[in-house]
């Protein structure tokens, strides 16, 4: 039977103001939540890492019980691997954890024993490889240890990249831990470095890309370790890096590929910067604050989660010091963000890092303050059908921007039933009417301007969304 098709129409005679924040989107929904802090199966204590496989499966680093735990994308218990100590398949100071899902194989990176473990998705020990020094296979940190300055993975063809912070270079390795080429050295000329911090693999063009904290730059190498060029200097302007210690772990310009180009995370000035691949500027994003688009970070925190994802349509970024993950249109316009300080559904108390479904692209964000991980569903995949174009979509108010009453109609081209929910720019729902069996045509109800428990709705931008039939439509209104 055809689902059936959507036209909603919130009625009024001042449409125009909801048109002009065109690029904002409403948050995506709340799903669900799964852990507490502990020692038992699905329990947490210090999470200091999270990622997702092709299946959805999530992986969390259990840093503080020193293990691995996985799970279904909708939160099951399925296995946890790895205890204290320096034996086989043991950790001292776990820091992340990466899926190869070509080979079915999870790397463990592990500071405080110098290594990198390698696991079966199971949790079964294939092997280890590295230790503390300077040779060809070995690594060094210069602490005990020290957050986010590790060993970062990143897959390229036939092998791993590592990055050894300890010893200012990148070093290669087959999948099996044996150990290919190096390059890199302690300096600030072009191809040395001073404490590298993070890796993108741009395997489209063949190319390296390393965050150099120190030298407040991004360098680029081909893959056999040749330099090609570099961008970023010490500084506020457009293109330019600033940090806020010599160098501050954890907080370093992390990069994600985007279309066309690179995001790097500028921590020290709070925003983001686009690159193209070439190293040339495009555009920025953020400021010190709390609004929309702006960012606090926090100097000497393990913000290993920091990096930017990409997404479909932009790039999502965790903004720690404000308890909230943020998303941006490919050019870095804001579209939404989730979070706030709290304990509550859709709250987060110091959030470690976030990772993407790779088929439901739902997000799920390690709440490491409230030691549990919380999934959202991602609006970029909701679609709606063809037959629905996106200019027939419109919500309006009567009056908008209004602070009394909203009458709220829809059309159903079929009969089905229709939920209706309003939400503000943090995603928090407001209210919420379900309308079971309802017969294909014009419906119409009044919105009284009240949350769920009886108090006035906030003044500002809010979204109004529309289930029915599978579709999903949004638009927005303004309440004073």
């Amino acid at each position: 039977m055809k689902q059936p098709a959507i036209q909603v129409i919130l009625l009024s005679a001042l449409c125009l103001l909801a048109t002009r924040v065109q690029a904002v989107e409403p948050p995506p929904p709340f799903v669900g939540t799964w852990g507490t802090h502990g020692i038992g199966n699905g329990q947490f204590n210090c999470a200091t890492s999270i990622t997702s496989d092709s299946l959805d499966n999530i992986y969390v680093m259990d840093s503080g019980n020193y293990r691995v735990q996985k799970f279904d994308k909708n939160g099951a218990f399925l296995v946890a691997f790895g205890s204290h100590g320096s034996g086989v398949g043991q950790f001292l100071g776990p820091c992340s954890v990466v899926i190869d899902d070509k080979n079915a194989a999870v790397y463990v990176v592990d500071k405080g024993n110098n290594s990198i473990q390698k696991f079966t998705t199971g949790g079964g020990f294939v092997t280890t490889f590295g230790s503390e020094g300077q040779g060809n296979g070995q690594f060094g940190f210069c602490g005990d240890p020290i957050p986010g300055v590790d060993i970062s993975l990143e897959q390229v063809p036939g092998g791993i990249v590592a990055l050894d912070p300890g010893n200012d270079r990148v070093q290669t390795f087959d999948f099996d831990g044996n150990f290919l080429s190096q390059f890199g050295s302690t300096g600030s000329g072009d191809g040395q470095f001073d404490h590298p911090s993070g890796v993108v693999i741009d395997d489209k063009n063949a190319a390296i890309y390393v965050t150099d904290q120190g030298n407040s730059r991004i360098q680029k190498f081909s893959m056999n370790g040749t330099f090609l060029t570099k961008f970023g200097s010490q500084g506020t302007g457009s293109g330019s890096m600033q940090f806020c210690g010599d160098p501050i772990p954890g907080v370093d310009i992390s990069l994600e590929q985007v279309p066309g180009g690179i995001i790097a995370m500028d921590p020290g000035n709070n925003r983001l910067q686009k690159f193209l691949l070439d190293g040339t500027f495009v555009s920025q994003v953020g400021s010190f604050g709390s609004g929309p688009g702006q960012m606090k970070f926090i100097p000497g925190a393990p913000n290993n989660g920091c990096s930017p994802r990409s997404t479909p349509g932009g790039v999502i970024a965790l903004d720690p010091g404000n308890h909230r993950i943020q998303k941006f249109d490919s050019g870095l316009g804001f579209q939404f963000q989730l979070g706030g300080y709290g304990t509550g559904s859709g709250q987060f108390i110091n959030p470690a890092g976030f990772t993407l479904g790779r088929r439901d692209s739902a997000i799920y964000v390690l709440d490491a303050g409230n030691s549990r991980i919380q999934k959202f569903a991602n609006p970029s995949a909701i679609s709606v059908s063809d037959d629905q174009p996106s200019a027939r979509l419109r919500f309006q108010a009567a009056p908008n921007p209004s602070a009394g009453q909203t009458t709220i109609s829809f059309v159903l081209e079929q009969a089905g039933s229709a939920r209706i929910a309003i939400y503000d720019v943090a995603g928090r729902r407001l209210r919420q009417w379900s309308k079971p069996d309802l017969a294909a045509g014009r419906h119409q109800f009044t919105w009284d301007g009240l949350t769920e428990d009886g108090q006035a709705a906030p003044a500002g931008l809010l979204f109004t969304s529309l289930e029915s039939g599978g579709q999903v439509l949004k638009q927005q209104m303004i309440r004073l």
